[in-house]
């Protein structure tokens, strides 16, 4: 049984009743017409002043009984959360004026009427009055206690420094005042009706008839927006996110399923990212370390205050938004501010970015523009002119990540409550959420439910902060830990690459070279194998069988080593290495040539001529795109280990970082958990492989049952990568039915290399 309470907040003087209305209805959300729980909706008879409330449930909605008020009160209405003079309300059939006032804190209120001619007529109030919400109201008369005419008057309202004047209007005058009469047929009084709530806006409507029995009142209310004062004197616009239940996650990757419905209490979040000049403040203020420095760093460059703070550990943005009066959302808060409750894919909507990028949705990369629309960084907050979502918060995809609250676990949706989810175990990464400048994979990467994990004593271009603050009272937040020795040593450090070495170095996280394969290549013996999938992209359709001859595989991509051996005979060309053609420096380090101590990585940026270069070199090919397929699975598996979703347990990938952190691939055959079943290894992720076919999309179609190597290179003259990189996020990438057309003729792509096959006799 749902218990209903109902209050009287102001006494007056009451015609004894017979009867009583019973009033039943729903506040909703007009933005998306969900309900609005633990909303205070007041009913205030604008003829004797009395005013009856209550809270709304869970599901929108509240009951009242009218006119009749209640003498007890069961608990205490909470406090207003502001001081707010609402608007007057005249009744054409009464003289008496009400002017409702919201006191958060206990003020001399002082309340004056005057004439419209600015001369003083009455002082309505003069006194000390306690928290709460008043009904100041005006009988119509002056100071003597004469009736006022009919017509425009002023009022000067000051509640300790809250000043508010206005006007006021009577109808009548106190020459209208009604005359009861016993023997007429009485009439419902009216109504004003004011809806309060956390993350809402306030809602007043005047001269309200209640609706007929059985008839429900719905009541749309607006998603607040205000303003939270920074303790350096600056501002930062806030949305209120009412509570209530929304749709989070997906079933696009493991870690985000199962989709499922969560209630959040109200909430609200930052509008925009923080920015330099906000963090700056922090700094001078000596509650902010400095961020980290360097190429794609916002901090001691030459970008605007506008421009978001990034370069920031997870230790420093929690830093901020406590200094901040805030703190730093979580996952599902995150979510729900992006998706709204009904769950859209994107923050503006269902509609996928596309494939080349969208810098009116996002700053990103844009086929043509570059990264971060050419900023080669993050562009300045709030400047996209198609990104915002219903609640008004933009940037929530591209310019840069945004730390939360959570630890990261893969599989925290299966177990995680269901109201207020906030992953608390412990683990080596946080939560990060709505991808960067940098590159990705639009259409899946910017989805509103992508997750991300990072170390938090990491600081990164491609990373910055948004805060949020709860709206409704709650336990204080823990008192912040002191930075660790490791985090202040680091800190000693200004460029952010420097600080990732010392603070990997010390917590262990460097790779480690695997031991040599005892046999340098894979005998794949002659059967079928199941080629394409019916799930996957157009082509990788239709999913079909072919007989496959007999062959050897690389068991690994091929060396640095390997490679220079080919160079230093003149057999093969050096690969593209340094920072030249790239549009970031930092960005020359990827490419393993020229790096010391990666002999044993896969050679990279090489163009398909190379790559077939260096196999007829060594005695052997390039695999046909079958004979790849079917060493990496063949038997209808989605991975090569498996149908488990890729992770830095089995793939060298974009996860915690791209190389799983390391920012370079790894020594090959690092991950022996990703194998396939027949021992080849680094099939999915380290980097691409090229293959001897030419790309058609359509091939799958029309390819021969035995042996198919598509030969023509048909009008686009593109090549075929498969596998996936240290740099793809995307789980599909790294899938075996994955196909990429790539040029041929592209040699500086630090995600590309390859591995060779051979003939069996």
């Amino acid at each position: 049984m749902r218990m209903w309470a109902f209050f009287l907040l102001a006494s007056s003087l009451l015609i004894p009743s017979a009867w009583s209305l019973e009033v039943r209805g729903q506040v909703r959300l007009r933005l998306d017409d969900q309900p609005v729980p633990s909303a205070l909706v007041r009913y205030l008879n604008e003829a004797s002043g009395a005013v009856y409330e209550t809270q709304t449930a869970e599901d929108g909605a509240y009951y009242l009984e009218l006119p009749e008020p209640a003498t007890a009160v069961a608990a205490p209405p909470p406090l207003p959360a502001r001081t707010w003079l609402g608007s007057a309300y005249p009744n054409p059939f009464n003289p008496a004026v009400v002017l409702p006032l919201d006191l958060a804190a206990p003020a001399r209120v002082r309340l004056e009427i005057f004439t419209s001619l600015g001369q003083p007529l009455r002082l309505l109030v003069d006194r000390e009055l306690p928290a709460g919400t008043h009904l100041l109201r005006w009988d119509a008369r002056d100071g003597q206690g004469r009736g006022a005419a009919a017509g425009v008057y002023l009022f000067l309202l000051s509640a300790g420094e809250y000043t508010a004047r206005g006007k006021l209007t009577l109808a009548d005058g106190a020459a209208g005042l009604p005359v009861e009469n016993s023997a007429a047929p009485r009439q419902p009084s009216l109504y004003t009706i004011q809806v309060r709530g956390p993350a809402i806006h306030s809602l007043d409507l005047a001269n309200v008839a209640p609706p007929d029995p059985g008839a429900d009142m719905v009541l749309l209310v607006d998603a607040d927006q205000s303003s939270q004062r920074l303790p350096s004197g600056q501002w930062t616009s806030m949305a209120g996110i009412p509570g209530g239940w929304f749709r989070m996650g997906s079933p696009f990757y493991q870690d985000e399923a199962p989709e499922r419905q969560v209630y959040l209490d109200p909430y609200y979040l930052e509008l925009h990212e923080v920015t330099l000049a906000q963090y700056r403040a922090c700094v001078e203020a000596g509650a902010c370390p400095e961020p980290a420095q360097g190429e794609a760093c916002t901090w001691n460059s030459d970008r605007g205050d506008n421009h978001p703070v990034n370069c920031v550990s997870w230790y420093d943005a929690e830093r901020y938004c406590r200094w901040a009066g805030m703190r730093l959302p979580t996952e599902a808060e995150w979510e729900k501010a992006a998706r709204g409750a009904l769950g859209q894919v994107y923050p503006w909507g269902d509609e996928p970015p596309g494939g080349a990028g969208n810098c009116q949705r996002a700053v990103m990369m844009q086929a043509g523009l570059g990264l971060g629309c050419g900023y080669d960084g993050p562009g300045p907050v709030g400047t996209r002119t198609a990104d915002a979502n219903p609640y008004g918060i933009r940037d929530l995809a591209g310019n840069v990540w945004e730390w939360t609250a959570d630890w990261y676990g893969r599989d925290y949706y299966q177990h995680g409550p269901a109201r207020n989810p906030l992953n608390t175990e412990m683990g080596l990464h946080r939560s990060l959420r709505g991808n960067s400048w940098f590159y990705v994979d639009p259409n899946t990467d910017l989805r509103a439910a992508n997750r991300y994990r990072f170390r938090p004593l990491r600081w990164s271009p491609y990373i910055g902060i948004r805060c949020a603050r709860s709206a409704l009272p709650g336990p204080a937040e823990p008192p912040l830990e002191p930075p660790s020795p490791l985090e202040l040593q680091a800190l000693g450090l200004a460029n952010w690459q420097e600080r990732h070495a010392l603070v990997m170095a010390a917590e262990g996280d460097t790779l480690l070279r695997p031991a040599r394969p005892d046999t340098p290549m894979v005998f794949i013996p002659a059967g079928p194998c199941t080629l394409g999938v019916d799930r996957g992209s157009g082509d990788e359709r239709p999913v079909h069988v072919a007989e496959l001859s007999a062959f050897y595989l690389d068991r690994t991509e091929v060396t640095v080593a390997q490679y220079r051996a080919c160079a230093e005979a003149g057999g093969c060309t050096p690969p593209h290495h340094g920072a030249r053609t790239y549009r970031l420096e930092y960005e020359g380090r990827f490419t393993n040539w020229d790096q010391p101590g990666r002999e044993d990585h896969p050679v990279n940026a090489v163009n398909w001529a190379q790559a077939d270069q260096y196999c007829r070199w060594a005695g052997k090919r390039l695999p046909t795109e079958a004979e790849w397929e079917k060493a990496a699975g063949g038997d209808g598996r989605r991975y090569p280990w498996g149908d488990e979703e890729p992770s830095c347990e089995r793939a060298v990938m974009d996860d915690g970082g791209d190389g799983c952190g390391q920012d370079s691939t790894w020594p090959v055959g690092s991950k022996p958990e990703g194998a396939s079943s027949h021992g080849v290894m680094d099939l999915a992720g380290n980097v691409w492989e090229w293959v001897a076919d030419w790309y058609d999309r359509d091939y799958y179609r029309r390819a021969p049952l035995r042996d198919p190597f598509n030969t023509d290179p048909g009008s686009e003259s593109l090549k075929i990568l498969r596998g996936g990189s240290l740099a793809d996020q995307n789980a599909h990438l790294h899938a075996v039915s994955n196909r990429l057309a790539y040029d041929p003729q592209q040699g500086y792509d630090y995600t590309v290399g390859f591995r060779c096959a051979r003939s069996a006799p």
